[in-house]
Parts: structure tokens; sequence; C-alpha cells
């Protein structure tokens, strides 16, 4: 039997073709925004933006020193495990997995060239540290030439530094594909929620029941001003708050811009509808028909096994009184839910084609029906309940899951992940065919 960790064949075939692409998976489901920065569109949830034809993806320098550091790895690790024997474990970075980093409101993905920078040198040094610095040096000076380990190397840590680089490789690429868009990451600044979910910590840490008094919101200052930015300018905001403040009408003040916050926050979970569906009474279910339509490339890519596609991408979107059913039909039409092809890393779904996936070339066997479930739930009219734009006073942009806690498809794509039951409802109340 081969082994994939020996198979010399294999890795050179997997290092040489994975280096600048193999990182991106777990962005499949692209960027959300208008089509272009100019377009007007009213729906919320199949608004999609990604890089037009015309545009290039820029290789910012950040970029492109972290590739550069990811070749120079790979011949270490080359000549490295060239100089173990074949009995013992190799080590290839692509193969290995990303360190997992939360992308909470809390503790968002940041992503920027200073960022980058200061990330890539960190790990650095954590890097020579793990293999030791003799050996590092060594390889610098002589690359292939007697190559020889001077040291012992620490092969936890080398992994655990590794899979890090890979996660920073992947917010790099993230951060190169921005470049085009950051005309509408900059306005989509004032959806940013932290706010509002502070100022709900804040009410259940802070007052002794809600809502809290006068008393309390005096405290408050910068949570309630903050609140008021999403709207305002700051300078606005805070002459509001001392006016408010002075008439001990804080809570008028709360109660406007909380709603308007909350109402902010409830889009991105809500149906925004655009196709309408078959639903039938099964028993005691409710059952939600979408016919579909997918070509030879994704038979290949799934092995044939529509059985398999079909229950993976059902259980996704319900298991209990409502459930969705896919219904793969001979040919595409305008009322059935079709796929196209790209060749960039992110798959992603036009206000303009509601019914039509557009599927990155790049995903293959289970990532592919992971990622069509989650844009499957674009088709059926649900948003992304992730938010990613670009803060200007820091020149970075930030990403974060709105639902990271509660393993919500439309938040994040691993495995786990699930429509809640509140989404099949709303498709019964709103998006079924009279």
């Amino acid at each position: 039997m081969t082994n994939l960790y020996t198979d010399e064949v294999y890795i050179n075939r997997l290092l040489s073709g994975i280096i600048f692409m193999s990182l991106l998976g777990s962005f499949s489901c692209g960027l959300k925004g208008p089509t272009t920065p100019a377009s007007e569109v009213g729906s919320f949830s199949l608004q999609e933006l990604q890089c037009k034809n015309a545009d290039k993806v820029v290789e910012t320098e950040s970029y492109k020193k972290i590739i550069n550091r990811a070749e120079e790895i790979d011949s270490f690790l080359n000549l490295y495990n060239k100089q173990k024997d074949t009995s013992d474990e190799r080590i290839y970075r692509p193969i290995l997995g990303q360190a997992t980093q939360s992308t909470s409101p809390v503790e968002p993905m940041i992503m920027g060239e200073k960022a980058n920078i200061e990330e890539l040198q960190e790990l650095q040094q954590s890097w020579i540290k793990a293999i030791g610095d003799g050996n590092w040096f060594h390889f610098l000076s002589n690359k292939e030439k007697d190559f020889q380990l001077l040291e012992d190397v620490n092969t936890n840590e080398m992994k655990l530094v590794l899979r890090k680089f890979n996660r920073l490789l992947e917010k790099a690429s993230r951060w190169n594909y921005n470049q085009c868009n950051l005309v509408e990451l900059r306005s989509r600044e004032k959806k940013d929620v932290r706010s509002y979910l502070a100022f709900l910590d804040f009410t259940s840490e802070s007052c002794n029941q809600a809502p809290c008094n006068q008393e309390e919101l005096s405290k408050a200052k910068e949570v309630l001003i903050s609140l008021c930015t999403s709207f305002n300018s700051a300078i606005l905001c805070e002459m509001e708050y001392r006016q408010h403040a002075k008439q001990s009408s804080l809570s008028a003040f709360r109660d406007y811009y909380l709603e308007q916050s909350k109402k902010n926050y409830e889009k991105f979970f809500k149906i925004d509808v655009i196709n309408k569906w078959t639903c039938s009474r099964k028993l005691e279910k409710t059952i939600i028909e979408v016919p579909y339509y997918v070509d030879d490339k994704f038979e290949q890519k799934i092995g044939g096994e529509f059985d398999r596609f079909e229950a993976f991408v059902e259980r996704k979107w319900g298991e209990g009184e409502i459930q969705l059913k896919l219904i793969r039909v001979k040919g595409p039409s305008d009322n059935v839910v079709t796929l196209e092809w790209n060749s960039s890393s992110v798959s992603f779904v036009q206000y303009a084609r509601a019914m039509v996936i557009n599927m990155s070339e790049q995903l293959s066997y289970k990532k592919l029906m992971l990622v069509y479930a989650h844009e499957l739930g674009h088709v059926l009219g649900f948003p992304d309940c992730y938010l990613e734009f670009y803060e200007s006073s820091t020149e970075q942009t930030i990403y974060y899951d709105l639902d990271f806690d509660q393993d919500n498809l439309m938040c994040d794509t691993h495995f786990g992940a699930k429509a809640p039951e509140s989404y099949l409802q709303q498709i019964v109340d709103k998006a079924c065919k009279d």
C-alpha cells in the first residue's frame, strides 16, 4: 500500500502544485457585497463581490515575502526529510492542517501589510527555535551542498509553527484578493456590529436589570458613543451624548441607537426572498423541494455518488419537522439551481443570477459538497453571517463570525456546521410557492 507521507512522486507533485493555492479552501464562499462598488442592489442576502475579469489580484509585498519564506521552508524540509530514516515520519508543510483561529467579534481575524509582516517575523523566530539555529543557518549558507543536521529538532514544535504559517499564508492570500475590493470593503465598516454586542455585554455584566438606569448608563459613555458612531460621526455622537447626559435622558439616546443596531444585526440572520420553492406536507414533515442540475465535472469530483452528495446537503439543511429535498434534473433551466465553474479560489452567488452557484474549480470531494451546501443557502435567500470590512484607521481588513459559537452553516464552512432550524421556518413562511 502506498504511504501518503513517503510516496516521493505524490509529494513532488503536491509541493509543486499547492504552495500558491492549497490554503484558500476555507474562504471558498467568497466575499459578499454588490457586484461592483457602484451597483445598487436592494437585497441583503445575495449581494456578491468578487474581482472582475479585468481586475488583477495584486501581489502585495507581505504576500511575496510569505510566499518566498514558504518556498524556503519547503526546501529545508525536503533536505530534512532526506536526512531521516525511511521508517521515521517525514514532514511536508502543505499536508499539515491550519492552526485554528477564533474569528469571533472579540477575536477577529486581522489582515494587513503591517499585521502580516509582524506575524511572519514572529513565526520566523519560532521556526528557528524549533529546528535549531545551527540547522537553519547551515541550510541558508549551504543549501543542498553537504547539508546535514547539526543538532536535534523539536518535531512537535515544527508542526505547530508550520500550521500557524499555513494560516498566515491563507490570510495573506485573502488580503491580496481584497485589494480589488477595497472601495466596497470600506463601505462595509458601517455594518460593524461589535459596538452593539459590546453594549449587550455591558448590560448583562454591569446593570442590575435590563434596561440600565440613568446612573448605570452614565458609566458607559464609550460604549454608548460607539453605538452612535455606526450611524453618525464621532463629533456628532459626542455632542448628542453630552446633551442627553445633561438632560438625564441617556435612556432615549440608548433606545434609539440600540434599536437601529439591532436591526442591522438581525439582517445577517434573516431571509431576503429571491426564489420560490415547492413545499409539500408528507406525514408530519414539511418538505422543501429544490431542483438542481450539475455537469460531468461535478459528477467526477464527487465520484458519481449523487445519493451521498444529496444526503450530505440535505442533512445540512434540516433533519427535523422541516426538511430540504434535492431533486436532480436532466438539464438546466431558469427554475433550476445550476452550477458554473470559475478558476478563482472563491465560490459565490450573484444577485442578478440568483439560481446559479459559481463554484471554484480548486475544490474537491467533501469540501466541494460543503461549499455547495453553503452557497445553496444564498440561493435560498440567506446572507453570510460573517462580516468583513476595511478599517481605514488601521489600514487593515477585519473578519469575524457573528454566530461563531452556534455552528451556523452560513457563518462558517466547517464540517460540523448546519443551517439553524429557524432558517428552515423562514423559508416555509416566506419562500414557498402559493
